[in-house]
């Protein structure tokens, strides 16, 4: 049995964002999302506990910027990052993208 250490259900996505981390900026593809952190398909590298910048723009027109940190890494397919400082608006605009289910 493997030991789930997400706090949040992940829900599929296909959005695309602009990243910017420490050394690197890359355009890429999020495939999943939920209130606690994302998973950035990228070939650019991070690292582990790296501060990362994310910015998309949803279905509804409204974009989003989001910060956080580099939970795990999958070098060269991708990141999970592990969102941080999320205002009541930001959280409310990510369980918007959760709800849709894209």
């Amino acid at each position: 049995m493997l030991y789930e250490r997400r706090a949040h259900h992940r829900v599929p996505t296909k959005l695309a964002v602009r990243w910017e981390g420490l050394l690197t900026n890359n355009y890429a593809l999020m495939t999943d999302v939920s209130p606690g952190g994302c998973y950035i398909n990228s070939a650019g590298r991070v690292s582990i506990d790296e501060q990362i910048g994310v910015e998309t723009i949803l279905l509804s027109q409204a974009h989003l910027h989001l910060e956080g940190s580099v939970a795990h890494r999958e070098w060269p397919l991708g990141f999970g990052l592990r969102f941080a400082n999320l205002t009541d608006e930001k959280a409310a605009l990510i369980s918007q993208v959760v709800g849709e289910g894209f």
